[in-house]
């Protein structure tokens, strides 16, 4: 009498069982899923939607130095002339870190000081 031993032929592994219809099942059909997530995911990433893209224009920039009250650094004021925005940044040595000090909308300024002029 032979038994027989479910084993592989060529690695000596014990053979899985249903392996074939796990793959061609439940498994196939849960990667084809996430496939086509993936994609999915891919495109919303690559095609944003355009109003978001063109909520804000490029900016023209200049920079002024300065210094301000009681700063041991000097000061880099940082305009943006076509959104109409100031920043104010400086530098930490301690940290070694740009630091922003401020930020200014300029139209919004511009506009209350208008309205406030007799």
């Amino acid at each position: 009498m032979t038994t027989t031993n479910p084993t592989s032929a060529t690695n000596g592994c014990p053979a899985p069982r249903g392996s074939a219809s796990r793959a061609s099942g439940h498994g196939l059909h849960g990667l084809i899923a996430l496939n086509v997530a993936l994609l999915a995911l891919l495109a919303w990433v690559t095609f944003p939607s355009s109003a978001g893209a063109q909520s804000r224009r490029n900016g023209l920039y200049s920079i002024v130095g300065g210094t301000v009250n009681g700063a041991p650094t000097g000061v880099a004021y940082i305009v943006d002339e076509v959104n109409q925005e100031m920043v104010a940044v400086s530098w930490n040595d301690t940290t070694k870190k740009l630091v922003g000090l401020g930020y200014a909308n300029l139209a919004a300024d511009a506009a209350k000081f208008n309205r406030s002029r007799p």
